[in-house]
């Protein structure tokens, strides 16, 4: 690859950082995208588990001894899926932001 020797050559050369570089983000984003996409019956079904009183009974039992503590039950954390929740309230406030400021960015001209 040879370097630029010109102020157009440069300008093309930064153009074509800056395009790699948006490009890799929004196959990231589209990825993370679709990952979420395909996460929200596990999200609903997780709401449901806590706010339907199932979640209390099965925190109840393990704080009794009733689950067998080698068991992984990290969803049985004390906070673990109020956190989640918030943040996941928190990541779609800022994707609605995101979309306000990347609509104006695309369509300012």
């Amino acid at each position: 690859m040879s370097k630029p020797a010109t102020p157009l050559e440069e300008r093309v050369c930064q153009m074509n950082e800056t395009y790699e570089q948006v490009c890799s983000c929004q196959r990231h984003l589209a990825k993370a995208i679709n990952e979420m996409e395909d996460s929200l019956s596990k999200i609903r079904l997780l709401k449901t588990y806590y706010t339907d009183g199932q979640f209390l009974q099965d925190y109840i039992a393990d704080e009794e001894g009733k689950i067998n503590p080698d068991l992984i039950r990290g969803v049985l954390s004390q906070d673990g899926l109020f956190d989640l929740f918030e943040e996941l309230n928190e990541q779609s406030a800022r994707l609605a932001q995101l979309h306000a400021r990347l609509d104006t960015s695309l369509n300012n001209e």
